[in-house]
């Protein structure tokens, strides 16, 4: 569990944005993954979650799987790909098919979840956080879940800020 998406302070990262991308990325996945296996296992066919709270799954859901996806091609590609146009055609990609699941993350994005009373009263939900909690050392909720594809997109953000400057740099 990371709660930071930023660049890490290592040289080899700094010298090599792919790098960063790909490690930071399998760490997003690995966030999402644990929210939609462990905390959304806290409810039932029987005991469903809340309708606001179910909507934000499954938006978290859609972004997961095309993640995963992109998170794939980018491992494929490595630290070195046989040509930028590779990574050109990925990112391309990927910026199209994301579009639409963060936009409807956007639009769907609640928070205020944790002070509800029917998530404060879900033993079985609190369970799991503070297991996820103990297991990473940092408190975890369900509003810090659903902030991680927020965080996520200022880091897609800044790494674009950081391309552009690049290319900048090489057309010097």
């Amino acid at each position: 569990m990371s709660s930071q998406y930023q660049q890490k302070s290592s040289d080899r990262k700094r010298a090599n944005p792919l790098i960063d991308l790909v490690e930071t990325e399998k760490q997003y996945i690995a966030d999402l993954r644990c929210l939609l296996q462990r905390v959304t296992s806290c409810w039932s066919s029987e005991d469903l979650p809340p309708p606001e709270l179910d909507a934000m799954f499954r938006v978290i859901e859609e972004i997961f799987k095309r993640n995963k996806k992109f998170y794939s091609k980018l491992s494929k590609l490595g630290a070195s790909p046989q040509s930028a146009k590779e990574i050109g055609d990925v990112l391309m990609a990927w910026i199209d098919e994301m579009e639409v699941p963060y936009t409807n993350y956007c639009n769907q994005y609640c928070q205020g979840f944790d002070d509800r009373r029917d998530i404060e009263e879900n033993l079985i939900l609190q369970q799991v956080l503070n297991d996820i909690s103990a297991e990473t050392n940092q408190p975890v909720s369900l509003d810090y879940f659903f902030d991680v594809p927020i965080k996520r997109l200022h880091y897609y953000k800044k790494l674009y800020m950081v391309g552009i400057f690049l290319l900048l740099l090489s057309l010097n």
